[in-house]
């Protein structure tokens, strides 16, 4: 009996020094791995974009450009002030006047485009690529023309810049911009459902 308990000694001492050893090895080893430094292999997102506008001669050419490091999807709203809502027509570059009693925006339809049964005349046009960084989408806007008949008559502003300081008549250009997604979306309803 006491050889059989001298050989349950040496052997459980023995697995107790092979544990031992092994766990003092691994807690070495994963200490010696683990306490180095971490460095971060990548930047983040920069996206800016901004509104290019050229006012030369009566044309009003808007484009938005992106001075961001990242691609981005853009979209943009022409907001008119100072005519009523039914009397503003946009159209595409090129158009004559038909209707002398308008204001006419001419905009770029190849391009941009507005979300399917958008009806107003303030909602969104959409640039329906990735903006990749540094570059200008083709103009969103080319010109404004306002109709003879609205100013001039009797009872109306004597002169085009009589109508524009009497009605207070403004084109303003509104923007917003969302980080483009890998691969780029060409899709209007993908593209207006990130905003």
């Amino acid at each position: 009996m006491k050889a059989f308990w001298k050989n349950r000694k040496k052997l459980l001492l023995s697995l107790l020094t092979a544990a031992l050893v092994f766990g003092i090895g691994s807690t070495l080893a994963y200490e010696a791995s683990g306490t180095g430094a971490v460095t971060n292999r990548f930047s983040p997102a920069d996206m800016t974009t901004d509104i290019e506008e050229d006012d030369s001669l009566g044309n009003k050419t808007v484009s938005i450009v992106n001075t961001g490091k990242s691609p981005a999807y853009v979209r943009a709203r022409i907001m008119v002030s100072g005519v009523a809502e039914s009397d503003l027509l946009f159209v595409p570059k090129g158009s004559s006047m038909k209707d002398e009693s308008k204001v006419y925006i001419e905009v770029n339809r190849t391009d941009w485009s507005r979300a399917s049964g958008d009806t107003s005349k303030s909602g969104f046009f959409y640039y329906c690529a990735p903006l990749p960084a540094g570059s200008t989408t083709p103009p969103l806007m080319y010109s404004v023309k306002i109709g003879k008949d609205l100013y001039g008559g009797e009872g109306q502003p004597k002169t085009l810049s009589d109508f524009l300081e009497q009605t207070g008549f403004s084109v303003t250009i509104y923007q917003e911009s969302v980080l483009a997604e890998p691969g780029g979306l060409t899709s209007l309803p993908a593209i207006a459902a990130l905003f």
